[in-house]
């Protein structure tokens, strides 16, 4: 290093575990203000393959507790150095995972979840026919602020909204603390700011869904592709929401260049995900619109040709259920065979499992005539595939092809 000069040369492929090296050679003026140290900690953290393995250095604490704008740049080396030996990373065979959990990664978790409470509320007033309990007004309700004597669908359809705009606050939220936190990496970060303009699209299908009357008994096949677009779109944020949590809690992000075999299977699940969660919101619409009193009755308004469309679809999401479940299973099973690491395969499996249990719920939802409380159930655990195929995806992009 020359004293001489106005540069320092930090971190220079400074060796942190066995297999394992942090590639930080960065050019840094001296004394270095705290703007910079936050920059370079941000690229160090963004750090990605060593070798075989990959590496995630998670520490917005070391980031607050040790780059501070009066300690000279050499100290950063010796504060990395520090922070290696206090167990934040848990090396098990090729696996690397992170001991704790930022404040800011609970959050985001915890916004998920808030979103998902939203998402299953929703599905209740779908299915308890509220839908039109405030009218054709939006935002309001009613035409007014405060209910007056409200009727229960309007309470049920009150409360929807009140819960999706707490939603919309905690995601805007977290997309300004994502922007904010130069630590986190640049997959959260961008995960964060999809997750707000998927929220803005959800209230804007959601509006949409009011004003246009798009709700209660409303059985034009009009509904069914305003049906279809909020699946979609409700699809999309829950995949953001789950990234952003994913990636700031230390998973690595995608490798470059990627595998095209591993993408293309991963799209194709992904799509067909997508799909079939489409055919379920028009199923769940049909058994909205049209109750049977009987599984005879159901499968006879199923097969009558001069029936409703939604009845007439009705008969394919079970079938397509199955074909897609077992499908997905072995095409993750095959995936994480061919990737190096546990990750993936602990996933595959997680996947499978959850698969297998929104089959029998499918298969109990059929039997019983589709109660509400069990289509709330079913459409929980559709979201947890969902969820569980966009987090595998996300690991075995990640992932190192296996040797040999």
């Amino acid at each position: 290093m020359d004293a001489a000069g106005n540069d320092q040369r930090l971190l220079a492929n400074h060796a942190v575990t066995g297999d394992f090296a942090v590639f930080a050679n960065r050019i840094v003026d001296t004394p270095a203000s705290g703007q910079q140290l936050r920059r370079l900690g941000a690229d160090i953290l963004d750090t990605h393959v060593v070798g075989e393995h990959e590496l995630v250095l998670f520490g917005n604490r070391l980031l607050r507790q040790k780059y501070r704008a009066d300690r000279h740049p050499d100290a950063v080396g010796q504060s990395i150095k520090e922070w290696r030996t206090r167990s934040h990373l848990i090396r098990v065979g090729r696996t690397v995972t992170i001991q704790g959990m930022t404040r800011f990664a609970r959050y985001a978790w915890t916004v998920l979840g808030i979103n998902l409470l939203v998402i299953l509320w929703g599905a209740y007033v779908r299915a308890s026919v509220s839908g039109a309990g405030c009218g054709a007004h939006w935002p309001l309700c009613n035409g007014v602020v405060i209910l007056h004597a409200p009727k229960l669908t309007t309470i049920i359809e009150f409360a929807h909204r009140a819960s999706s705009g707490l939603a919309l606050v905690a995601v805007v939220g977290l997309a300004i603390w994502a922007q904010r936190m130069h630590s986190l990496p640049r997959a959260a970060r961008r995960a964060a700011i999809a997750s707000l303009v998927f929220i803005c699209s959800e209230a804007a299908v959601g509006a949409g869904l009011v004003l246009f009357k798009m709700v209660a008994r409303n059985e034009s096949i009009a509904r069914g592709w305003w049906i279809s677009a909020h699946l979609t779109n409700t699809f999309l944020l829950l995949a953001a929401l789950a990234l952003t949590a994913w990636y700031s809690s230390g998973a690595p992000a995608p490798r470059r260049p990627v595998s095209r075999s591993v993408l293309a299977a991963c799209l194709a699940m992904l799509a067909a995900a997508l799909l079939l969660g489409v055919s379920g919101a028009i199923t769940a619409l049909g058994d909205t619109l049209f109750p049977a009193v009987s599984l005879r009755d159901g499968m006879t308004q199923d097969f009558n040709g001069s029936a409703h469309l939604f009845l007439r679809l009705r008969i394919w999401h079970p079938l397509l259920a199955v074909i897609f479940a077992v499908g997905a299973a072995i095409t993750a099973r095959a995936i994480a065979v061919r990737l190096d690491g546990n990750l993936s395969a602990t996933l595959a499996r997680v996947l499978t499992a959850i698969l297998s249990v929104q089959v029998a719920t499918g298969a109990a939802n059929l039997l019983l005539l589709a109660p509400v409380w069990l289509q709330i159930v079913h459409l929980l655990i559709a979201d947890a595939v969902w969820i569980g195929l966009v987090l595998f995806s996300a690991a075995a992009l990640s992932s190192e092809r296996r040797r040999g």
